[in-house]
Formats: C-alpha cells, sequence, structure tokens
C-alpha cells in the first residue's frame, strides 16, 4: 500500500540519545504506559520523560489508574454474571520492561484478555439459561497480534512519510467523511473520534472504510484507491468476527456500501448481513443499561443504522425484513444537536428516518407476500395505512421539505440525511396510495388515473432538481437514494403512457420532466456507485423485466476451482439450446447435425469478416444454426467438450436412415 493508514505520533522532542536516565521521583499518578509496565513515572504532562524517550504517545486514564480493572487470565467457560457497562476493546499496548525479561517490542505483541458481554438468550431451548435480570452474559477473549515466523513473514512496510502529512491527511479523510456520510451513517461525535485517532486508538478497520467511501465520492483524495482500501477494511475484519464489537459493526457497515459501490449487490447483502448477525450477538437490540452515556447513544445509533439499511434492502431486493419488528425492544436513537451556520437549533432528521423505514419495513413484507398482482394491484393493510398518516400527522415543519427547509440543513451540514428522509417520505406514500403505478404488469388497465397521482413522483424530482443546484453532494453521497428515485421514474413513467392520449401535453409536463430529472439523477449518481447499473437499464428502458446479462462487475480471485467451475456451468448453459433441439419431441424429427460456417459474404477477402463457425441441427421442415462465441478456444474445444457431455462422437453422428450432407 502507498500510503499508510495508522495515525502516527506528532511529538517530535527527544532527548539527547546516551544521556545517563535520571532517578525519577514518586508521583501520585502515572500515564497508562508507565502503568501497564509497572516502572516509575515522573507524571509530567502533556508527556512524561519515559514516553519522550521512546517517543511514545503519552496518555493519562481520566477515571484513575486501577490494576483491579485489569483481568489477569482467560476463563475456560462462561461465567455468570450481572450485565457489563463496557464493551470496549481498546487496550493500550504494554511497554517498558517486562518482569518475564522479554523487550518493549514483544510485550507490545503479549496477549490481552478481554471480557465482552454477549447477548446469549434466545429462548428456553438455549443451551446456557438466562440469569433473572441478566440476558448478558461475560465471555473471555484472548487477542494477541500475529506472531513473526519464517513461514509467516512481517508485511513490507510501506515507503517513510512524514508523520505530520500522514496524521494531517487520516484527519482530513475523517472530517471528509463526516461530511458527507455521517448524518445517515451516525458513529461518534467528530470531536471524540478525533481524539482517538490522535492517541491510535480508533479502530483501523473503521479508519479504512471511511477512507474507502471517502475516496469513492471524492476521487480526487490523497489516499490509495477503494478496492485496495476495501481489501485491507475486509482483511482486519475477518479477524474481528470472533469478537464482535461497536466497530467491528460499523466496519462491516461501511464495507456493504463499498460493495454497492463496486457493483456487487451479493456483497452489499453479505457484509449487510453479517453487520445484522453481529448487532444480535451484542444484545443491540435488547435494553442495556450502562451509566456511560457516549456508549449507549453509539449502541443505538449502530444498531438504527443497520436496521434501515435491512430494511432499504429488504424493499429493494422483495425479501422479508431480515430484523422482525417484534424483536426490536430499543426505543428510536437518541437525537443529536444541530446548528445552521446562523447559530438557529435543528431537529436531528435520523430518529424522524428510522420511524419512517420502519413503515416501509411493513409496506414491503406486506406486499412481498401477495401472490400475484397481474390484474388486480397489492393492497397495504389499513394498520400500516394508518401509521403512515399518524407519521405525516406528527411530522414537524421543519422537517418537511421546502427551499428555507433545505438550506438550513445545508448549512448545518446534515443535507444528505434531510434529503433522503424528504424523498423516502414521498416513496412510501406512492407506495401505500398509488400502488398501481409501482407494482402492475406493463399492459394492464388502469382505472382512476390522473396527473395528480404522480404527484410525489414530481415532488421527488423537484427535490432533486434542486438539490444539484445547491448541494451536489446530497445525492451523490447517498446511493440508497437511488430507490426513491427508480420508484418515482417509474410511476410517471407509467402515467405518460396511460394519459399521454387522453390529454394534452401541457398537463403532462411535469411528468414529463420527473422522467428526465429521475434518469439524469441516476446516470450521475452511477458514476460513484457502479452498483445503479440495474436502476439506469430499468429507467432507460422503463420496462420491469430488464436483460442483466450486461450488468455485474468484474471480480478477481485466485480460487482456481471456482475458476474451473464456472467454465463447465457457462459451456452446459452454452450447449442448452443443442440439447434442447436435440431432444425436444414437438419439433420435428432430427435430420442430421453438422458444422458449417454461419454469415458468409458475397464480398471481397479483404473486407468481409472470417465466417464464423456454427453448429446446427436439421430437423425435418427446418433449420435451426446455433451460433457459437466460445472465448476460451473456438469451436474445437466446443466439440471436444460435447462429445465428452453427450457421450457420442457428435461430428459423425447422423439419425439412421439419413444422409449427412453438411449446411
Amino acid at each position: 500500500m502507498a500510503h499508510s493508514l495508522s495515525p502516527a505520533s506528532t511529538d517530535s522532542a527527544s532527548p539527547t540519545s546516551g544521556a545517563p536516565a535520571a532517578k525519577l521521583p514518586r508521583t501520585k499518578r502515572a500515564c497508562v504506559r508507565c502503568f501497564q509496565a509497572k516502572v516509575r513515572c515522573s507524571g509530567d504532562q502533556p508527556s512524561c520523560v519515559r514516553c519522550l524517550q521512546k517517543s511514545k504517545v503519552c496518555y493519562y486514564d481520566p477515571d484513575g489508574n486501577s490494576r483491579a480493572k485489569r483481568p489477569r487470565r482467560a476463563t475456560p467457560v462462561d461465567e455468570p454474571s450481572a450485565p457489563i457497562a463496557s464493551t470496549s476493546t481498546a487496550v493500550a499496548p504494554a511497554s517498558g520492561p517486562s518482569p518475564t525479561g522479554k523487550s518493549e517490542e514483544d510485550e507490545d505483541e503479549g496477549p490481552i484478555v478481554v471480557r465482552q458481554p454477549f447477548f446469549r438468550w434466545l429462548g428456553l431451548t438455549s443451551v446456557m439459561p438466562p440469569l433473572q435480570g441478566a440476558p448478558f452474559r461475560s465471555l473471555s477473549v484472548t487477542v494477541q497480534q500475529p506472531v513473526t515466523s519464517p513461514t509467516n513473514p512481517p508485511p513490507v512496510p510501506p515507503p517513510p512519510r512524514d508523520p505530520a502529512v500522514e496524521s494531517a491527511e487520516a484527519e482530513a479523510r475523517v472530517r471528509t467523511f463526516y461530511t458527507l456520510f455521517e448524518s445517515y451513517l451516525p458513529y461518534m461525535p467528530l470531536s471524540n473520534t478525533l481524539e482517538q485517532l490522535a492517541r491510535g486508538t480508533l479502530s483501523e478497520g473503521v479508519l479504512v472504510g471511511m477512507s474507502a467511501l471517502v475516496k469513492r465520492v471524492r476521487p480526487e483524495t490523497p489516499c490509495p484507491d477503494p478496492e485496495e482500501l476495501a481489501d485491507r477494511a475486509k482483511a482486519l475484519v475477518i479477524a474481528q468476527l470472533a469478537l464482535p464489537s461497536l466497530d467491528t459493526v460499523y466496519a462491516l457497515i461501511l464495507l456493504a456500501y463499498h460493495e454497492h459501490g463496486a457493483d456487487r449487490d451479493s456483497g452489499l447483502w453479505a457484509y449487510c448481513g453479517m453487520a445484522i448477525r453481529m448487532c444480535i450477538d451484542l444484545g443491540l437490540h435488547k435494553p442495556f443499561e450502562t451509566e456511560d452515556v457516549a456508549e449507549s447513544n453509539l449502541r443505538s445509533r449502530i444498531f438504527w443504522t443497520v436496521t434501515c439499511l435491512d430494511r432499504i434492502l429488504s424493499c429493494g431486493t422483495g425479501r422479508a425484513t431480515t430484523i422482525p419488528l417484534s424483536q426490536i425492544e430499543v426505543g428510536l436513537p437518541p437525537p443529536r444537536l444541530l446548528r445552521t451556520s446562523q447559530g438557529a437549533d435543528l431537529p436531528d432528521p435520523f430518529p424522524t428516518l428510522c420511524q419512517l423505514l420502519l413503515i416501509l419495513g411493513n409496506v414491503s413484507d406486506a406486499v412481498n407476500t401477495t401472490p400475484s398482482y397481474a390484474t388486480t394491484p397489492p393492497r397495504v393493510p389499513s394498520a400500516v395505512q394508518r401509521q403512515l398518516a399518524d407519521y405525516q400527522a406528527t411530522l414537524p415543519p421543519s422537517l418537511q421539505f421546502s427551499i428555507q427547509t433545505f438550506g438550513a440543513y445545508v448549512s448545518a451540514g446534515y443535507a444528505p440525511v434531510f434529503l433522503l428522509l424528504s424523498a423516502w417520505h414521498q416513496a412510501v406514500h406512492l407506495a401505500i396510495h398509488h400502488a398501481p403505478l409501482l407494482y402492475m404488469q406493463p399492459g394492464a388497465t388502469m382505472q382512476d388515473l390522473t396527473p395528480l397521482s404522480g404527484s410525489p413522483a414530481v415532488s421527488i424530482a423537484d427535490m432533486l432538481a434542486y438539490s444539484s443546484v445547491i448541494a451536489d453532494d446530497a445525492f451523490l453521497c447517498t446511493p440508497v437514494l437511488s430507490q426513491p428515485i427508480l420508484m418515482a421514474g417509474r410511476a410517471a413513467t407509467v402515467l405518460l403512457r396511460t394519459l399521454s392520449t387522453l390529454m394534452p401535453s401541457t398537463q403532462l409536463e411535469p411528468l414529463e420532466r420527473a422522467v428526465t430529472v429521475c434518469q439524469k439523477t441516476l446516470e450521475r449518481m452511477q458514476q460513484r456507485w457502479r452498483g445503479l447499473a440495474w436502476h439506469v437499464e430499468s429507467m432507460c428502458k422503463n420496462a420491469r423485466e430488464v436483460d442483466l446479462s450486461g450488468v455485474g462487475a468484474t471480480i478477481i480471485m485466485t480460487d482456481r476451482g471456482m475458476f474451473a467451475k464456472a467454465r463447465l456451468d457457462d459451456l452446459a448453459r452454452s450447449c442448452g439450446w443443442l440439447l434442447n433441439e436435440l431432444t425436444a419431441p414437438a419439433s420435428g424429427e432430427v435430420f442430421s447435425i453438422g458444422v458449417s460456417s454461419w454469415g458468409v459474404s458475397s464480398q471481397p477477402a479483404t473486407t468481409a469478416p472470417p465466417p464464423q463457425s456454427t453448429v446446427a441441427v436439421h430437423r425435418s421442415g427446418r433449420s435451426s444454426p446455433l451460433l457459437w462465441n466460445d472465448q476460451s478456444g473456438g469451436l474445437d474445444v466446443f466439440a471436444e467438450d460435447l462429445n465428452g457431455f453427450l457421450g457420442i462422437d457428435w461430428t459423425a453422428w447422423q439419425p439412421e436412415g439419413s444422409g449427412l450432407d453438411g449446411l
């Protein structure tokens, strides 16, 4: 990797080497490094003498030092205990001399025992039944750095860089991430994240995941390619799957968005699924009593971030929601303090967005369980319609889209989440009250349709047109906004086809503008998020059934077995037509099969393309050519493989009593 993402120490002062170390006076409070190394600390701030000599970052625990907090050994089995307040796994590495005689570097690589509370109560069938009032179990996990050996050499270090420049670039990427994504992917407050970055305790998986998304939306950012960053984050996350934590859940969510940007929708679904499972394992869906308000808020915000993505993916894929509403026992996330540049306070749109997406999950579950709606559109239960009505009745004016409110959220730096809330509000209204525009098959008869039926679609288009003028990043950094845009474009297209012969064009002009704006916006978003290829293809063809043969990213792998299997599967699919021709009884009697040149031209050989080898099945009454475009070896490879596939020498085979003259 050309750039290192770990923030380096910014301490530049160091005493002259070789000077004898003076005896340090005893102090009542030692820094964390001296305390863990069991050596005397000078107590100087901001950096003690020992940390200055070793060029280490020096910091003091605000809660004081106590050796009783540090576990001594791993527990072999689960120990019943009351709920534990902390789920943090960040432990400062030890330094200095060790009682075992190891050097400071060896001590840094030693194992660390972490006691982690997990949610291990899944009902009466659980192998470890719950204690009364304590559904969380404390497990002891040993964390250790990789041990280098001749068979496992250490990674090649990156070229040396200026630590000050490297630290400044990492801080700039974090600040850019908070500007673009944090409004709808909430994490710690920016000040806390920057403090952990400076101390070196910020999760590297989170930092690399943030950098990957920033690089995707802002290609001019000085850092490696998004794929290189994502590969690094994946390698870090794999080792952390056995130790669930809030940071790991957040890193999985960032990787899910990266997979969507790389046009790997299955990767998006897989990483989102891992984040959901880890949320359940940590018990984020259950009340968790803790005196740490910052950790409680972080638990809530990360859980609702995962829940929102679950609802959006369930709607877009037609699947049922993964986290049932009946299992969610925690309230909506606490609102953040938002303030415009003029000092005016604004309500946080994220809790309201979570409430709206819960309604979206109920709508998609009701629609996707309808057996058939070829002629009759699916109906959303009246209870869900009342939920939307109650939501709309309690929505404050400051969270309703207008030029003034959008400008205020742009000033506060929270335009992406506000635009996401406004667009999904119109999309849910469209799905409930104008279902025929979205779910009816093409050609079905639709009644009681007027231009007002497309008002939600026109509203979404107007939001996009206005946001593109004053805040491009509001929709360019929110790929999940593509679903409301696609719904609006589809509804406007259906209305145009239905009403074009019944009404003058002047009344349909807003619908035409809506289709154009939705299509152009998706095309712009696809430049950053390649996973929107299906949306763009669907908008261009204006049909529900879209050919996906040209959609999909190139996947790079080293598994040769998967390569061989993919080639055989592709060969079997290519031979499917020929096998159907040979075995279909209603297509006429097979007269002969042979090899010929398809597409022979009368033009001179210098200008005409070379003849294309084909396979043809000649039946009584007709001839059916099969054009063959094999990229792995041409017709010879096809013939060789097909001989084994059919068990016959097909190039010389002919039915008894017939002649093989070729074609």
